[in-house]
């Protein structure tokens, strides 16, 4: 019998750097991205303001988050399909 030794776990990926994230822009490129996924039977509700402050962060992690919430509520809705709303407001805090 010949023993197989365990290849070592995969380092995680070193977090990317900050970048200036303009919210406008990860949201459209997320919903672009889930397109396929609503086909139609889903219909989108936008309620976003016109200009979104620039903020600090990964700005491909956090459209990979706000893909992934989008995908979960298509799937939830199944085939009978429904409403997406998509709201965001910007404060001065």
């Amino acid at each position: 019998m010949t023993r197989r030794r365990n290849p070592r776990p995969a380092s995680p990926s070193p977090p990317a750097p900050a970048a200036e994230v303009g919210w406008g822009e990860v949201i459209a490129a997320s919903l672009e991205s889930t397109e396929r996924l609503r086909n139609g039977r889903i219909e989108l509700r936008l309620d976003l303001p016109s200009a979104f402050p620039l903020t600090a962060g990964d700005p491909g992690g956090l459209q990979q988050v706000l893909t992934n919430v989008i995908a979960n509520a298509c799937h939830a809705m199944g085939e009978a399909g429904g409403t997406l709303a998509v709201s965001a407001v910007v404060t001065d805090e």
